[in-house]
Formats: structure tokens, sequence, C-alpha cells
């Protein structure tokens, strides 16, 4: 997967509703083992790049993203290559980076979650979550392609959805769900399926991610994603929360934390997308070697919680289907970064207003409630 240069123009606490009586709510926690403690999740990422080299860089990411093209070639481009090259031949005298397992719990209660992984911004998987809820039940390949498969979908080339320069193909959704049969796998991201389908919500349990998500927030909707076996994202970010809940098949993730954004070094577009300088479109990135990471692996009825700003790719270890439910919280994306949040709130393409006019929208469709695409 290739991206573009980043010097290139404009590519891609209130009461809570109680948890639905007709899903499964979990009160009593319990955490599987094999993963570190969550004080050494704590610190993960935070000493491999020192303090003084990852302001210098921020000031200058936010620099190169404020000012003209021309003069933030002229006055940030040379600066900012010379801070990235430090940063690297930092990490060069640093031992292999590790993989550390996510933790895994089972039972674990809405406050639990905030005070334990949402606030603090720690990833966790809770396991077997969802595996009782009816969109784990229902939702097949065979199901979609029966009742949806003449639907058409839009296909955009990686992870960068809403950016008109982004190159999409058409296609209708039976040729996505279908694709596995054949040489050409498909990967059908950030599809807006529930708002298309208002009746699928029946299968979904909405009151329970408002329970988890804990307080309110700027706009919340739902993406869908399908993928074959063998198909990849590569590494990037977003400002939004996310609990993605694993409905069909199973899935790898790597994260890592914000603290190596000036390692990744996204370029500058004034996008609220971000790809990383080292995303080949490969699930494990040679370059990254020296970082340390959390590593996911995804079953049916699992449901992650990716904190905003996290670096992550994804790998489909069978053919999938998975569901996103992410939503704006301006406070816990403060928390993981201050600077990428204020240079999202300041982006052009798309502007921050205009996804956020989106996403709106496609909640208000989802309920039923209205609304243009």
């Amino acid at each position: 997967m290739s991206f573009p240069h980043r010097y290139a123009h404009g590519t891609a606490s209130h009461p809570r509703p109680a948890p639905p009586t007709t899903f499964r709510s979990k009160t009593s926690a319990a955490v599987l083992g094999g993963a570190s403690p969550t004080h050494e999740l704590r610190r993960l990422g935070s000493g491999q790049i020192s303090l003084r080299n990852r302001a210098l860089y921020n000031s200058l990411m936010a620099l190169d993203h404020m000012l003209p093209r021309k003069l933030a070639l002229r006055w940030v481009a040379g600066p900012r290559e010379r801070v990235h090259a430090k940063i690297r031949n930092e990490l060069e005298h640093r031992p292999k980076g590790r993989l550390i397992p996510v933790i895994r719990r089972r039972s674990l209660s809405p406050d639990e979650f905030f005070h334990e992984y949402l606030r603090p911004g720690i990833p966790v998987v809770m396991e077997g979550m969802a595996s009782d809820w009816p969109c784990c039940g229902k939702w097949t390949f065979d199901f979609f392609d029966e009742l949806y498969g003449d639907d058409p979908v839009v296909l955009t080339d990686g992870v960068i959805p809403h950016v008109p320069s982004v190159a999409r193909r058409y296609a209708v959704f039976r040729d996505i769900l279908r694709s596995s049969d054949g040489a050409q796998a498909e990967y059908l991201r950030f599809h807006p399926l529930l708002a298309m389908h208002p009746e699928l919500t029946d299968d979904f349990p909405l009151n329970w991610f408002e329970t988890y998500k804990h307080r309110r927030s700027l706009y919340s909707h739902i993406q869908f994603f399908v993928g074959s076996k063998g198909t990849a994202t590569g590494l990037h970010n977003s400002q939004l929360c996310n609990l993605f809940v694993m409905v069909h098949g199973e899935k790898q993730w790597v994260l890592y934390p914000t603290a190596y954004t000036p390692f990744m070094d996204p370029q500058t577009s004034r996008s609220v997308y971000r790809l990383s300088r080292h995303n080949t479109g490969n699930f494990i990135e040679p370059a990254l070697s020296k970082l340390d990471g959390y590593l996911v692996h995804m079953r049916p009825g699992d449901v992650l919680w990716n904190p905003p700003f996290y670096w992550h790719s994804v790998r489909n270890m069978t053919d999938t289907i998975g569901v996103g439910y992410r939503w704006n919280d301006q406070r816990a994306a403060a928390r993981q970064s201050l600077s990428m949040l204020l240079l999202d709130l300041f982006a052009t393409d798309p502007t921050w207003f205009r996804i956020w006019r989106i996403g709106v929208q496609e909640r208000r469709r989802m309920l039923r409630r209205g609304g243009n695409s």
C-alpha cells in the first residue's frame, strides 16, 4: 500500500442508561492469564523516545500542519526530518521491542472499564462480551448476500474515507462477500450499513455502548467491515474512540501508543486521517521492530477497546465481519494527544466539521430519524 508524500496537498457525569435486559450484563471481572500488569501497560512506549525529542518533533509537526505549504517546505521540512533522524538513531541503540498480548477481561463492568481502561487510555479485550448478541448469531456472509447483496458499496484505497482526492472503486455488496472464493480478495471498510438498513439495529445493543462509553459525546456512529482472509490494513490512527465487535471470523491487531507518533512521522496532508511514514500496507512493519506494542487476537464475540490516536494495523486471519462503534470524546482524545487533537480541529481535507456532520447524519439515519447522506 502506498501513501502520499507528507508534504503533498490534501490526500488521503450524567446519569447512565441501564444496561438492556435482552443482552448479557457483566459485572464481575476476571483477568485472564498471560498479560502484563496494568502498571506496566501504562508505561508502554513512554520512555523509548526522549521527552525532548518528542516535544521538539510535535512542535515541528504542528508548524508543518498550520503553515502554508511553501513556508512549511522552506522552514519546517528540513528541521523535522533532522529530528526524525535523531529519533531513529535513538531507537536504533535500544533493545528489540516487545509485542505484549492485550489484557483479556471477562465480565468487565461499565465502571471498571471506564476507570481502568477508557480513562487511562489502555487497550483491553472484553472476551466473549458480544457472544450472545443477535448479530453474532445471525450476521454471516450468506445472510448479507441474501438480503443486501445488491447494495452499492464504495471501496477506498487503504484507510482514508470521506476525502475526495482518494481513489475509490464502486461495486455491489455481493461482489465483496464472494471475493474470498476467487483470487481477488477485497476488504470493505467504514461502510455505513446500519445507517442504510436501520432494521439491523434490532440485532445490535446500542444501549450497551451508550452505557460503556460512560458519558455524552459530540457524536457517535457505527461502521461496518467485511474482509477476505489474508487482507490487511496498514499502520494508521484516528481521533475517535472505538469499541470494535468481532461478529464473524478472526482478526489480529497490532497497536502502538501515541508516544511513538514522532517515529511514525505521519505525512502532512491537513487531514484527520493519518498514515505512518512506515506504512507499506503490511500487518507487521519491519521498521517498527524496536517499538513496544500490543498484540490482539480477536475471536467471535470479542469486543476490543482501541483508544484515540493509537497507531494500529489489522490483519484478517479468516473471512471476517466486524463492527466499529465510534464516538468523539474530546477529553479522552486530549489525554492521549493534545497536539493531534488540535491539528484535527484545524484540518481541511476533510474538515473536522464535515466529519462531525457525516457522523451525525449516519446516526440519525440509523435511528430512523431522517438525515441526508
